[in-house]
């Protein structure tokens, strides 16, 4: 086995796992099976995926991850992926010589993608290794998910280990009264069904560690998987007290934006309460994500990208969007060659009890073809800003207190303009942290600077502006984006900013009105006076750590 620090991914709900879907394709498009020193390889795979056995004795690999969602949004996919499926029986050689009835399931609904997925991924159809990665990379064909009815399954290209999957059978997200978007249903339905299931799986793919250092956690946080998840969370701090846990709370659902039923709005806000309470007690630190700075009803402004052409109602967009920040932000503590390990920087992130952390990106990171990053550093233009992914945050003209950026793709010849003096004698990680300075300052900053991009390969979304080139650079000359972007160099950080702070106020604020209050008292089966004064005092005390520090 690995002598990887590995990590442990849990995943619970519908948008988080759009993002863990990208986040896994990200991944897996960027292995590489033949050696060329010409392709960086800075991602240690061993860290987020794990190596197997299935039951004809062949090597897999697969992520090290729990993922939790509702038996229903698994439409296009089976729990056992091709590499951990039985040969089929032979119906005619029964012992039983009497009446069968056969009774079959509903058959899956596979895509053109998920079957060429498959195809390559099938060591008996391709020219797959035992594992399953194929050397034949998908085509680039235009498959087409930009629909409200996606789902992540859709466009999953990484093969799953059955365990992974924790599913509840019994909930619908198209029940008429939708009573999954109550916070109070999900810590019913993991008391009723979920515990056993899900402690099981977290355990399994714990021990099978040699090295955990910790836990991501991506959860929608404003639905009854919320409810699950702080279940999870509790779980994880009872059980794996000294290892950190890195939480991505989202708040994105396949509904209207913005949302207009005040009763949604009031379950919703009752959620992230209950989740930014829970997260403040039993996590290292917390990103929440949102294109919109108002995470009860969504409502625009929408973020905006300089060089992205997204549609923020749709998942698939939006999803892909967090996980190639994700993938970055993560990446120092994931890397071959590491420096850092998820403890060193959850725990300097978190300084003065400041635990809801900021994150923003460059996507892509806007350098021309033919320039340098010492000539950003030296100009002032808004589209070099780095772009928030937390309400609220401003990363232009924000206090920061610490910081955690990252730099990937690139080349190292292409920090300093030849002939220039200004940074001559400075590191790479230097020259980025004048970067950083100068759009993004921070008392203390943390950088790390690599060559790998962010893979953006099919099944990731079109939505590069003409702008990019093939190879991710800025480039107006007329077909430079011919073929299509493949692979883009990235930033991103982790800031402890002051308006996390604000963000808190916002909720808050809302949470203080009668008719909020009167309302869950009738609809939250767990509500009770005391938590939830209990809940506001914590909260309260977290929005004090942005104010006195």
């Amino acid at each position: 086995m690995s002598a990887a620090h590995e990590i442990v991914t849990i995943q619970a709900g519908s948008f988080a796992n759009f993002i863990g879907t990208h986040w896994w394709n990200i991944q897996e498009s960027s292995f590489c099976y033949t050696p060329d020193s010409s392709v960086p390889l800075d991602i240690n795979h061993d860290v987020m995926f794990r190596e197997g056995l299935n039951l004809r004795g062949e090597v897999t690999y697969t992520p090290r991850l729990v993922l939790v969602d509702i038996q229903d949004n698994l439409t296009s996919i089976r729990k056992e992926c091709p590499l951990y499926r039985s040969p089929k029986e032979d119906e005619s050689k029964l012992l039983w010589d009497g009446q069968v009835e056969v009774i079959k399931g509903e058959t899956v609904r596979k895509n053109p993608f998920l079957d060429e997925f498959e195809r390559l991924s099938n060591p008996s159809t391709s020219n797959a290794d035992k594992t399953g990665k194929s050397k034949e990379k998908i085509s680039a064909c235009s498959y087409d998910f930009n629909s409200p009815d996606t789902v992540w399954c859709d466009f999953l290209r990484t093969n799953l280990h059955p365990r992974s999957f924790c599913l509840f059978q019994e909930i619908s997200p198209s029940a008429e009264k939708k009573p999954f978007n109550l916070y109070s249903n999900g810590e019913d339905l993991y008391a009723r069904s979920g515990k056993e299931m899900i402690e099981e799986a977290i355990r399994r793919m714990s021990e099978e560690c040699d090295y955990l250092q910790g836990f991501h956690v991506l959860f929608d946080a404003h639905n009854g998987f919320s409810g699950i998840s702080n279940k999870i969370l509790e779980y994880l701090e009872d059980e794996y007290k000294h290892l950190p846990s890195l939480c991505f709370p989202v708040f994105q659902e396949n509904e209207n934006m913005p949302i207009q039923d005040m009763k949604v709005q009031m379950n919703r806000l009752y959620a992230v309460l209950n989740s930014m309470s829970n997260l403040n007690n039993n996590c290292s630190f917390f990103s929440p994500l949102s294109l919109s700075d108002d995470i009860v009803t969504q409502s625009q402004p929408y973020k905006s990208f300089p060089f992205l052409d997204y549609n923020p109602y749709l998942l698939y967009h939006t999803s892909a969007i967090y996980a190639a920040a994700i993938d970055t932000l993560t990446s120092p503590f994931r890397l071959k060659a590491m420096k850092f390990t998820m403890s060193d920087i959850t725990s300097s992130m978190s300084t003065y009890g400041r635990k809801l952390v900021c994150s923003s990106t460059c996507l892509p990171f806007p350098l021309s073809h033919d320039d340098h990053l010492s000539a950003m550093v030296e100009k002032d233009i808004p589209e070099h800003y780095m772009t928030s992914l937390t309400p609220f945050y401003k990363p232009a003209s924000e206090r920061t207190l610490f910081q955690s950026s990252v730099l990937r793709g690139v080349p190292g010849n292409r920090f300093q303009k030849p002939g220039k003096s200004l940074f001559r004698s400075m590191q790479l990680e230097e020259i980025f942290g004048e970067y950083l300075n100068k759009y993004s300052s921070s008392s203390v900053t943390t950088a790390t600077v690599f060559t790998e991009k962010v893979s953006v390969d099919v099944p990731f979304p079109k939505i590069f502006k003409p702008a990019v080139s093939d190879c991710g650079f800025l480039d107006q000359r007329l077909n430079a984006n011919q073929k299509g972007v493949s692979k883009v160099p990235v930033a991103a950080s982790f800031c402890s900013s002051d308006s996390a702070g604000d963000f808190l106020e916002s909720i808050l604020s809302q949470a203080t009105k009668l008719s909020f209050k009167e309302y869950v008292k009738n609809t939250e089966a767990t509500y009770e006076k005391d938590n939830y004064i209990e809940i506001m005092e914590n909260l309260r005390g977290l929005q004090d750590n942005y104010i006195n520090y």
